[in-house]
């Protein structure tokens, strides 16, 4: 039970008080805090864990606690494709590792970068249009589509055109993919529900003390979130895998 509460961030004085409200039994804050670190091991198995060496698709979504984690790195052999917002080096150090690997600009993240910088009166009807990239049909429709946002809008908004201009490339990257499976990988959605998670469950914990107590309390929400979607296949995917398959010959 009081690794449960754990894994919910129910904090360890909080659970300290309710173990002896419903049992009698008095524990402090530390030893509830030793007791949770049974999952050490398991966490430590978790990250020693064998990958498979073949990766359609990887989505990357930052997030922050006070406490540094450090994360080890396990490349894959191969990974056809990023999908992430435009943080700053990101592209070029994937470059590095995964060198034919594509990489795909989080749509919602660059639409609420266009919502930040034009005037309020222009703003719908700019995502309205701006929404029509990833609702075409085909590659060459969608840059039709692009171009003419390009057009309608420089004189207004040059600097965000040009801005768009130099990331074209990573806007439409999605389109050389089953329509099936584009809608999962315009976005960064199944990350960031994880993510949520995480930041839900760890807000009433304000810091970890150590990053070993960061990284057990991450390891499980993420075994705990593989333990219920581990037999589930995202939409769109079991409809197209004999052609995704086929990326990896």
């Amino acid at each position: 039970m009081i690794i449960k509460l754990y894994s919910k961030g129910v904090t360890t004085r909080e659970i300290a008080d309710l173990i002896e409200k419903m049992y009698g039994c008095h524990y402090s804050p530390a030893q509830i805090s030793n007791i949770s670190k049974q999952m050490i091991p398991k966490v430590e198995a978790y990250h020693r864990r064998k990958l498979s060496d073949r990766f359609l698709s990887t989505w990357m979504r930052p997030i922050f606690r006070y406490v540094e984690k450090r994360l080890n790195g396990k490349p894959s052999n191969q990974v056809d494709l990023f999908l992430s917002d435009g943080v700053v080096g990101m592209k070029a150090a994937l470059a590095r590792t995964y060198p034919e690997t594509h990489f795909q600009r989080r749509m919602v993240h660059v639409m609420r970068n266009i919502c930040t910088k034009v005037r309020v009166d222009d703003r719908e009807a700019i995502m309205d249009e701006f929404k029509r990239i990833h609702q075409q049909a085909n590659k060459e429709g969608v840059t039709a589509a692009l171009h003419e946002f390009y057009g309608k809008w420089n004189k207004a908004y040059s600097r965000v055109i040009q801005e768009l201009k130099a990331i074209e490339s990573d806007l439409l990257v999605f389109y050389n993919y089953p329509k099936q499976i584009r809608a999962s990988i315009y976005s960064t959605n199944m990350i960031e529900s994880f993510n949520n998670i995480i930041k839900r469950k760890a807000k009433p914990k304000a810091e970890f003390p150590t990053e070993q107590s960061l990284d057990t309390f991450i390891g499980i929400q993420a075994m705990s979130c593989n333990s219920r979607y581990f037999n589930r296949i995202h939409k769109g995917l079991g409809q197209v895998q004999d052609t995704l398959e086929s990326y990896f010959d």
